[in-house]
């Protein structure tokens, strides 16, 4: 009993010492991760901090767990820099001891973390250094998954053919071993790499076969994550309705399971179907709450993703602002990952956006730098496809050369055998600087096409352009006409109005003369001679003028201090071209007061009797 106590007090302090040195580590770990999320500087030496602390106070074995669960921890949530740190800390600690497959397991979570930060040669080097630790030590299974993670990388590098030679591996391995479940496993990455290469058919077909399998072994989780890559094979066939139901499948499952990493994934591609469904505003609401489950500076890929899709349906939906500020987040969110199929999305999203826009220049800047990454994949693809040939061409000139010693040495060999063999090598050094030549031309062709292409864009964006601004001088104009004729008809209006008020005003003074003075007479002859001189009409007319001519009224002002308002309105209407006749009715003068008028006017602008008033004020 005694025995049994004295076991559990030590047991109690070591786990009370190991518990403290847990929180210790963890709260500067929490203060790392902050720094990350925030985008603090240095934080890697915050991070640096928390392992020496774990190291020091922890047991080796308490050392490598805490850091593994926590490099794997900061994975989940998209955190994959300081994943990584603690990752290749992980994997320096288990280099010292024995344990292959912990090693193993090691560096196929540093190839997982490399890939998805888009650092993708040194992803595929961890994963093939991966494959070698499991072949060493014989473990089948996990010679599998080597296979396939290695497939992984080199479909992310777009090295497509070496891709399928990975997964044709693991998947005859796992036919071998009778494995199904793996077997599946396989199938979905078939799926993927088909669908990337526009085999959609195939696709569909691989991603069935898996989807088949974990529903009959009732594995919910990977059959909802089956069932997403499924739908985004329907997507590019727009099979939109059978798609919208496997998500929302998938998505009930996930969320049932609380798989948020799953969930962002699976809501966006029910997003991209409400897109090519025309339903931009519910597109638009499952992008956002994509968004909303990855956290600031995690999930790049996915962001990137969202981001050019919201701009898509902004574009639809002719909000061209929004659509322009998602298609920039995309490009500089693929900038940080490096992916150049999707860095090539990004550029062609704010082509289309400016061009909506009516920005030619700047849209025509990232046409230009789309064809520049097209050419670069091109000329990779090129480089390597050339690099293919040399290293064939020099295997057949060593084996020709072989042939040739042989025929020395063989005394039954002839010399026109030896002859056969010269020309045979020489007609394949011909045959691969043609083929050499083929393809030098094909590649000058396809950036002469980039150009002509770029040339039609800039053209049809310089249409539009004149089209637009055709449209809108054609409008000036018809409203300039319009305020013309409002300003005429205001004109006529004041000469009209004076004309019957000056009638009445002659008719009630001919009455007046007649009978006997009457005092509402005399007021009503007083009340018409103040509507005479009524400033209101006058007001509307030299506002509708100053729509017409803007700068004139406040040039003569400026020019000529003793101007007055009876001043201006003469100058206005002579700047109409109104007849001397008409400016008299329309000031409600005689033509005597006009020229008296005139004269004062003249003698205002300072000009010499010899010079026209009129062609003066309409050269102004």
């Amino acid at each position: 009993m005694r025995f049994q106590l004295n076991h559990l007090i030590i047991f109690f302090f070591i786990f009370s010492e190991m518990s403290t040195a847990f929180a210790q580590a963890d709260d500067i770990l929490a203060k790392a991760t902050a720094c990350y999320v925030e985008k603090q500087t240095d934080c890697k030496s915050v991070l640096n901090e928390a392992i020496r602390a774990a190291k020091s106070e922890m047991s080796d074995s308490a050392y490598l767990f805490w850091i593994g669960k926590n490099a794997q921890i900061l994975a989940n949530k998209g955190m994959f820099a300081p994943a990584k740190v603690m990752a290749h800390e992980r994997y320096k600690q288990l280099k010292k001891g024995e344990d292959s497959a912990k090693i193993g397991r090691a560096l196929l979570r540093l190839g997982a973390y490399h890939l998805y930060s888009g650092e993708l040669d040194s992803s595929l080097y961890y994963h093939k250094k991966s494959l070698e630790w499991y072949t060493l030590i014989k473990d089948s299974i996990r010679i599998g998954f080597g296979y396939i993670n290695v497939g992984m990388s080199y479909k992310e590098l777009g090295k497509y053919p070496e891709a399928f030679d990975s997964y044709t591996q693991a998947l005859k391995l796992y036919q071998t071993l009778g494995e199904e479940g793996y077997e599946a496993r396989v199938y979905s990455e078939l799926a993927s790499l088909s669908a990337m290469t526009g085999e959609v058919d195939k696709a569909i077909s691989y991603n069935k076969k898996a989807a088949d399998f974990y529903k009959d072994n009732e594995d919910q989780h990977t059959y909802a994550y089956i069932l997403t890559n499924l739908a985004n094979d329907l997507i590019y066939i727009r099979r939109t309705d059978t798609a919208e139901a496997l998500l929302k499948t998938a998505i009930s499952i996930f969320d049932e399971e609380h798989e948020n990493n799953l969930l962002m994934n699976a809501e966006a591609q029910l997003g991209r179907v409400k897109y090519h469904q025309g339903q931009y505003d519910s597109a638009i609401t499952l992008f956002e709450r994509s968004n909303s489950r990855t956290m600031e500076g995690s999930f790049l890929a996915q962001q990137a993703y969202n981001a050019e899709f919201l701009s898509m349906c902004y574009s639809e939906l002719k909000n061209y602002e929004k659509a322009i500020e998602y298609a920039q987040k995309s490009y500089e969110y693929n900038q940080q990952i490096g992916f150049n199929e999707e860095y090539g999305h990004s550029l062609m999203a704010l082509y289309e956006a400016y061009k909506k826009d009516g920005q030619p220049d700047s849209a025509i800047k990232y046409l230009e730098l789309y064809h520049a990454v097209k050419d670069s994949l091109f000329g990779t693809e090129s480089e390597n496809q050339l690099n293919e040939l040399k290293v064939k061409y020099e295997t057949e000139l060593k084996e020709e050369r072989l042939n040739a010693q042989q025929a020395d040495i063989d005394l039954l060999k002839t010399k026109s055998e030896n002859q056969r063999i010269r020309t045979i090598a020489l007609g394949a050094g011909i045959l691969l600087v043609l083929t050499i030549a083929i393809m030098m031309l094909k590649i000058q062709s396809t950036k002469m096409e980039h150009q002509r292409n770029i040339a039609e864009k800039k053209e049809e964006l310089h249409r539009l352009e004149m089209e637009r601004q055709e449209a809108q001088q054609e409008q000036l104009l018809i409203k300039l006409e319009n305020k013309k004729r409002e300003l005429t008809n205001q004109a006529l209006l004041i000469a009209e109005k004076n004309e019957m008020l000056r009638s009445f005003k002659e008719q009630l003074e001919d009455i007046s003369e007649k009978v006997e003075e009457n005092a509402a007479m005399n007021g009503l002859v007083r009340k018409i001679e103040r509507a005479e001189t009524k400033v209101e009409d006058w007001d509307k007319f030299m506002h509708i003028f100053e729509d017409v001519h803007p700068d004139f009224v406040k040039l003569i002002q400026t020019k000529f201090e003793k101007i007055t308002a009876n001043d201006l309105r003469l100058a206005a209407l002579l700047r109409m071209n109104f007849s001397s006749k008409e400016i008299a009715n329309i000031l409600h003068i005689s033509a005597d007061g006009l020229k008296k008028a005139r004269y004062r006017l003249r003698k205002k602008l300072e000009l010499p009797s010899d010079e026209n008033l009129q062609e003066y004020i309409v050269k102004l």
